[in-house]
């Protein structure tokens, strides 16, 4: 639609006299006197004329009225229009004036006031307060140009004395400043003082939290102390007749942590040379001890083995995984290897390694990860402190003998099915297994016992975590093993039946089941290498079907996380949570928060920027994971659609099942 703008200017001329208007355009003759548009008076001495909106600059002269002879031009620079930037299809102008615009950029709302050297400004006598919208303060005022070629101001903020700006001084000349027909001109000191200000405001939140957690921190140090007196007392004030049954229970099931724990305490005095063949000693005595079960020889078995393995790099005794030099293709899983390998150690400081064989693990450390012996579920009490208990037998002793007393009697189950494995640090951690129950019945009763989830909260916050610590171990002095998921990928947890490419496919199909279709993005440019996902069960998921079950297609790039926690645990949930408060949808049409989740893109290119090149030879690769994950638990915001976000709250609701590696070209 053709738009007209009606351009006006107050002007009184003589008789026989009229205003010209001309440009640098067709339309306005191109600043030929001849061509230009005469405009028409009105009542006020306004003279009006209606021009095609377009883009120029132009000028007003004064001429006869028949004939553009006899010419005063307007003084001063030529006045700018710029179509995209109007809003108002009327102008009005002042002969030999021009507007001026002073603004900055001021999102808090500061009131700020300005004076300077024009009229308009009060030339320096009193300041006066700028307008706010929009977060910028902007002061509007006219201007002779003939007689101003130089604007001087000064700001103040919230009217304070000390919070006044230096003079700034500014052309008027420059064309560029010009936005519709109005000069405007930035106020950079006050820009540099609002900063200045916001930094301060900033340090001093950064104070006020670091004194409030302090304040927290103390509280909670001083509740400890009193929980654990009155843990001292509760103790001494127990019956001898039970401490005669605790004696007993005591012996039967919990002396393999106290000569773990004491045995440990040994190991940590040792040389490095001595603590290793210890270690190795250990690991291979540990299956004859006759007073541990099957659960807590497993479960000490690795965390020597731990151990044993940080001993051994820090001596210098284990083999890298060497470089590739032939045959450096995306499709050779020594390639795979290698980057995996490069991409833990630079990411999360963890290493594939080899050791001779006296020191070797054994493979089934890695591919009977998962067995029944291998996995056992975890409390933390943070107001019980590790070292203080550990240091006192009796009061180690009491600790476990309670929580296994509170905890069989809150889920009606013997005593004896509650088997302690080990404590460690955090603030203090007990992993056990009940014996006869999987984890799923395990939940399922403390969700049906009101008493269970009362000693839960109570002890642990509710908190009950399923541990594979074959991944997760700590080791007994307390401390997170170094490398602890160390040597924890092999060709086994690949599938090269599912390898494959999509450099011939086009960039996207639809892909889902009726109620969740979706634009699948296809891997370009990478090669694809399967992993086992058997541990699944039913693969109505993983097909391509459109199958009520299928699961949606998502990238996940790994820089963040452990590769070998991925592969063998899942992805687990992501720290970056910039999200996790924007409203979205959930599957039942709920308005609920994101949430804190894992990240996921369904394109390559977003998840790029979440990993890093591994250089192997002349050639650099990257790695990504492929995973499905459950369409009703995916989570949206609307400020994440335009930037192709998805986060997945619970890592249950995750299945990768492809790595991907792609050569930077």
């Amino acid at each position: 639609m053709v738009k007209l703008i009606e351009f006006r200017i107050h002007f009184t001329t003589q008789f026989g006299k009229a205003i010209y208007l001309t440009g640098n355009s067709d339309i306005l003759g191109n600043w030929n006197p001849n061509k230009a548009k005469r405009m028409n008076w009105s009542e006020g001495n306004i003279w009006k004329v209606d021009i095609l909106l377009h883009n120029f600059e132009y000028k007003y002269f004064v001429a006869d009225y028949d004939t553009p002879s006899n010419i005063i031009w307007e003084p001063g620079p030529n006045r700018v229009m710029f179509q995209n930037q109007t809003q108002n299809l009327k102008t009005l102008d002042f002969w030999n004036y021009r507007e001026v615009q002073l603004y900055c950029n001021n999102p808090q709302n500061h009131q700020i006031y300005i004076t300077g050297s024009s009229f308009g400004l009060t030339q320096f006598k009193q300041f006066k307060q700028m307008n706010q919208q929009n977060d910028q303060a902007t002061f509007q005022f006219l201007i002779n140009p003939c007689k101003e070629r130089e604007i001087k101001f000064q700001c103040c903020l919230n009217n304070q004395e000390d919070l006044k700006t230096n003079i700034e001084s500014v052309s008027i000349d420059n064309q560029n400043q010009y936005q519709y027909n109005i000069i405007q001109i930035k106020c950079n000191q006050l820009d540099v003082l609002l900063r200045k200000l916001e930094e301060e405001y900033n340090r001093h939140i950064e104070e006020q939290r670091k004194i409030e957690q302090e304040k927290i921190r103390q509280e909670e140090e001083n509740k400890r102390r009193i929980e654990q007196e009155k843990i001292r007392q509760q103790y001494n004030n127990n019956t001898k007749k039970n401490l005669k049954q605790q004696e007993q229970t005591i012996k039967q099931h919990i002396q393999p942590i106290t000569q773990q724990t004491q045995i440990q305490k040994q190991i940590n005095k040792q040389p490095i040379k001595q603590q290793i063949q210890t270690l190795n000693q250990e690991i291979i005595q540990i299956d004859n001890n006759k007073n541990a079960t099957n659960n807590q020889k497993q479960f000490q078995k690795h965390q020597y083995q731990q151990q044993l393995l940080t001993k051994l790099k820090d001596s210098g005794e284990v083999k890298e995984i060497p470089h590739v030099k032939q045959n450096i293709e995306v499709s050779n899983p020594e390639v795979a290897l290698y980057v995996l390998k490069e991409s833990l150690l630079r990411d999360q400081n963890r290493e594939l390694v080899q050791t001779n064989t006296q020191y070797s693990f054994g493979f089934d450390s890695i591919i009977g990860a998962y067995g029944s012996d291998q996995s056992c579920l975890k409390v933390r009490n943070t107001n019980l402190d590790y070292d203080t208990i550990v240091n006192d037998n009796q009061l180690l002793e009491q600790q476990l003998l309670e929580f296994k007393q509170k905890l069989s009697i809150s889920l009606n189950i013997s005593i004896d099915q509650i088997e302690i494995l080990g404590v460690s640090k955090g603030s203090f951690e007990i992993s056990f297994q009940i014996t006869g129950k999987n984890s799923d019945e395990i939940q399922q009763q403390i969700k049906n016992k009101p008493e269970a989830q009362k000693f839960l909260n109570e002890y642990c916050n509710g908190q009950v975590e399923y541990v594979a610590y074959f991944d997760n171990a700590r080791t007994a002095g307390g401390n997170q093993a170094k490398n602890s998921t160390g040597v924890a990928l092999s060709s086994d947890d690949f599938n090269p039946q599912f390898n494959m490419s999509w450099d011939n496919l086009p960039e996207k199909e639809q892909r889902g089941p009726p109620y969740h279709r979706y634009d699948y993005y296809f891997p370009r440019g990478c090669y694809g290498l399967g992993l086992k996902v058997k541990n699944y069960g039913n693969d109505d998921w993983i097909k391509m079907d459109g199958n009520a079950n299928e699961w949606r297609i998502l990238y996940h790039g790994t820089k963040n996380f452990a590769i070998n926690q991925i592969v063998k645990n899942n992805l687990v949930p992501g720290g970056g949570q910039a999200y996790a408060g924007y409203q979205c949808q959930d599957e039942f049409g709920n308005t609920v928060p994101v949430g804190n989740g894992i990240y996921f893109s369904d394109k390559l290119s977003v998840c790029q920027g979440y990993t890093s090149p591994v250089q192997a030879g002349n050639k650099k690769f990257r790695v990504y994971f492929m995973s499905r994950v459950n369409p009703k638990k995916i989570r949206q915001s609307n400020e994440m659609k335009p930037i192709n976000y998805f986060v997945v709250n619970n890592s249950q609701d995750v299945r990768p099942y492809r790595i991907l590696i792609q050569e930077e070209k």
